[in-house]
This record gives C-alpha cells, sequence and structure tokens, in this order.
C-alpha cells in the first residue's frame, strides 16, 4: 500500500507461495514496511520480502499454534517477537538468523503483546489473565500483573498524548505513586468487552468502563461476548476496539466536569451482518434504515455516514409462501361486531421460490416482494440481478424514491429510479425473468440503479 494523494491509497496483492503448511494464523508489517511476517498453524514463522515476495527468514521452535506475532518498533531494532499457543514467547534476531531468547512465564496461549515507548520493555498477555513484563536489555522477567480477565487485546499509551495526560491525573488523584518516568500506562482488553487502563508501576488499574457496549440478546446468552484486539488510533482520535461478533467500535476521549474524563462510543461499524431478513426506513427524513438478521439483533444505520448507530436486541420469526394476496376493504364499516371475510382483490404467484419478505409503498401505488408490480393491473415488469444469494429483506421508501435490499450475501443494496418513463418499454425486452434467486422491480418511472454498487454494511 503506498499513498497517491491526500486520504487515497494504491494497494497491491502479493501472492505467496510454498508458504505455511497449514492456516496463517497472525500477521506482522515491519515499520519499514519492507518486511511482512507471518505465523501458522504449522508452528513456523516466516518473513517475506514485501516488493520480491519472497522468504526472507524461516524460523521453528514452538511446540505449538503461533497465536501472535511483532515487530520490534524500532527499525534500528532487527528483533521479531512471537507468542503461541505453547505459553511462550520468542525473540528472534533477524540478523543472526536465530531465537535469541525464550521467555517462559505465561501458563497459557499468548494474544497481545507491545513494547513500551522506550524501547527496552515487553508486555506480554494471554488467556492466563495476567499481563508479564520483561527487560528486553537481557530479556529477563520483571514482573506479573493479574488482569483477572482473559485477555485478548494490549496496546502502550504513549506519552503527550490525551489518554496519557489522563491517566496522569489519576495517578495524582491516588496519592500513592512512586516515580511516574517509569510508570508505563497501557490498555486491555477482553472476554468482559470492556476497555481498562493499567500504571504498570503501581500494577493497578487505574480506569475501569461501568458497563459493556458489546451487544448481546439477553443477560443470560451465552454466546461468546467481548473484545478480540484494540488499537490506539493517531492524532489523539481514541481507541478501536474489535468484538467477537464483528463490530468495530471507536471511542473519544469526552471530559465531564464530575468524572473529568470518559470514554464514549462515537460510532460503531458493523464488519458481518450473516443473512439480511428484514429491513425498513425510520424516521420522518427517512434517515435511518433498521436491518434484522439471524444473529437476533436489530442493527439502525445512519444512511448518510452507513455507520450502525443502534443495535438493539430481539428478532422476529419470519413467514414464507409464494403468492402474494391484495385484500380488499371496501364495505367494511367501522361498528362491525362480527368477522368478516375478506375478499382477495388480487392474487400473484410471483416466485417459485420461498417470499422472503413484503413491502408496501406509503402512497399505495406499489408492493414490493421478491418482485415489484402494480396493484392495480398486477402486472410484473423487471427482474433485476444483483446480490449473490437469496434476497430475505425488502424496504421501500415513502415516495418511493428509493429502495433497499438485503440477502443472504450479508450485503445491503440502495436503489433509486434514474431514468425517464420513455425508457420503460426498452428496459421491459432487455430483462429476464429466469432468476429465482433475483430482486424483481417494478419501476413505473423506468430503471432502477443501485445508489452504491454494492454498499456492504
Amino acid at each position: 500500500m503506498r499513498p497517491l494523494l491526500e486520504g487515497m491509497f494504491e494497494f497491491f496483492i502479493f501472492i505467496l507461495t510454498e508458504g505455511h503448511d497449514g492456516p496463517a494464523m497472525a500477521m506482522a508489517c515491519h515499520a519499514s514496511g519492507g518486511l511482512l511476517a507471518t505465523a501458522g498453524a504449522d508452528r513456523k514463522v516466516l518473513v517475506w520480502d514485501v516488493d520480491g515476495g519472497f522468504c526472507t527468514h524461516y524460523f521453528k521452535g514452538h511446540k505449538d499454534v503461533v497465536t501472535t506475532l511483532m515487530f520490534h518498533p524500532d527499525t534500528n531494532k532487527t528483533l521479531l517477537f512471537s507468542g503461541s499457543a505453547d505459553a511462550t514467547v520468542r525473540v528472534w534476531d533477524l540478523l543472526a538468523n536465530k531465537c535469541f531468547a525464550t521467555l517462559e512465564r505465561h501458563f497459557s496461549s499468548l494474544t497481545s503483546m507491545a513494547v513500551s515507548e522506550d524501547g527496552w520493555t515487553l508486555l506480554t498477555a494471554g488467556r492466563g489473565k495476567v499481563v508479564n513484563l520483561w527487560d528486553l536489555h537481557d530479556c529477563v522477567f520483571k514482573m506479573t500483573i493479574p488482569t483477572y480477565e482473559v485477555l485478548e487485546g494490549l496496546c502502550v499509551v504513549k506519552s503527550g498524548t490525551e489518554l496519557a495526560s489522563f491517566l496522569g491525573s489519576c495517578n495524582l488523584q491516588s496519592g500513592k505513586r512512586r516515580d511516574r518516568s517509569s510508570s508505563i500506562y497501557f490498555i486491555t482488553v477482553g472476554e468482559r468487552g470492556i476497555v481498562r487502563m493499567w500504571d504498570s508501576e503501581r500494577a493497578v488499574c487505574l480506569y475501569e468502563q461501568k458497563s459493556s457496549d458489546v451487544t448481546v440478546s439477553s443477560d443470560t446468552d451465552d454466546s461468546p461476548r467481548g473484545f478480540t484486539a484494540a488499537v490506539i488510533l493517531p492524532l489523539d482520535q481514541g481507541l478501536l476496539c474489535v468484538t467477537v461478533d464483528h463490530q468495530f467500535l471507536f471511542y473519544s476521549l469526552v471530559v465531564h466536569l464530575e468524572e473529568k474524563f470518559k470514554l464514549m462510543l462515537s460510532k460503531r461499524l458493523v464488519g458481518y451482518n450473516e443473512e439480511i431478513l428484514d429491513m425498513t426506513f425510520l424516521g420522518e427524513e427517512e434517515k435511518f434504515l433498521a436491518v434484522a438478521t439471524n444473529l437476533e439483533q436489530v442493527q439502525v444505520y445512519d444512511l448518510e455516514s452507513m455507520s450502525c448507530s443502534y443495535v438493539l436486541a430481539g428478532h422476529t420469526e419470519i413467514v414464507f409462501d409464494r403468492t402474494i394476496k391484495v385484500w380488499s376493504t371496501d364495505g367494511i364499516s367501522d361498528d362491525a361486531d362480527q368477522p368478516i371475510n375478506l375478499k382477495s382483490k388480487a392474487v400473484v404467484a410471483a416466485h417459485d421460490k420461498d417470499i422472503n419478505s413484503l413491502a408496501i409503498a406509503p402512497n399505495d401505488t406499489l408492493v414490493c416482494s421478491s418482485s415489484q408490480w402494480t396493484v392495480k393491473t398486477n402486472e410484473f415488469i423487471a427482474t433485476y440481478d444483483q446480490h449473490e444469494d437469496k434476497v430475505w429483506a425488502l424496504a421501500i421508501g415513502r415516495k418511493t424514491e428509493m429502495f433497499a435490499t438485503g440477502g443472504g450475501d450479508a450485503v445491503v443494496n440502495l436503489w433509486y429510479d434514474s431514468t425517464a418513463s420513455d425508457k420503460v418499454d426498452a428496459f421491459r425486452k432487455e430483462v429476464s425473468m429466469s432468476n429465482c434467486f433475483g430482486v424483481h422491480f417494478l419501476c413505473v418511472l423506468g430503471k432502477l440503479e443501485r445508489i452504491v454498487d454494492p454498499y456492504q454494511l
């Protein structure tokens, strides 16, 4: 990856052959950008030349799967660290092409590592609910900090940042502090789904979130929860945490009069939606789109930023059918005290497969399902296929100016009317009705085109 213009990057794809004998479990990039380290289930650690695409180092020694990798952040120090499920950390010397040291103070799999700002202290974390500190001058053990939580992510807070200023003030308020010049502030995340900040010198937690922002269906839900990784964003932009269910939570530093400091969730991006089952537009101006998936949660997206503004617990059952019926309410009085059998005004065998969703335009002119057709004439207009799997959800804007479709491919497509009415006849002739998994559209004004191609939420 290299910068082109401000905010734009060019990406390259390298195919590395004859590498690992199994799945790759971890990767790390050298600060210079010229080297890439990979680790796999085959217990090997490989270092690759990015420009040439060839292997420069081949390391063996771990007795189990290698789970985490990290180059020393100082490019003048040619060290590579690898953590494994064998509960050891190995320090590899790239110049000498050998293992420089083996660190053995953990009792479970390693998950994350970090180096202090001065470059001479290594912090290691794992599923043993502790953080170990190591002196890199001679690779000796310094201390253990118990965290009482299975850890998945660890990062060091740099001096001069807002986070460092806050943690320094916490030390002052405590009244019990040692020489702050030797303190290392670091952040941990793990199975509890909360962010905690620590002082290495006192081995204490200085800040802990009061509640988790990780969504679960209920308090008794036994499904996995928590964070899998965390990274401090540059230029004091906050903290980014990744959840077990592939959500990206962005935290910003907010100053309060009473608490002086608090981490506030500023944005939530959903990395994977599973199958999209139902959708609807929300709000007077339809600025939000609610999406229901088979994850037992309803996600509400801001259509302007395409970020997930809300996550709601709950899910509805699915009704499957292959026909669409429009029922007439003509002649029904408000004071009727007996059940009335409604008459079907229109019946359409719309699909060869189950109809997964149904939506009616607010102006009552169109009905959307796996197809779209006019209520007045029951006229089928078109099939338009852009999803790679079944279409489960359809939503239509109040003025029929926008459609949203979602499917088993975890993609949400937004559509709008882009052509004039004189193109309707030409469009009808071009449409194929053979795809049973497609989205069928009726457009009284013209062809429907997607706003994004596709936009995956």
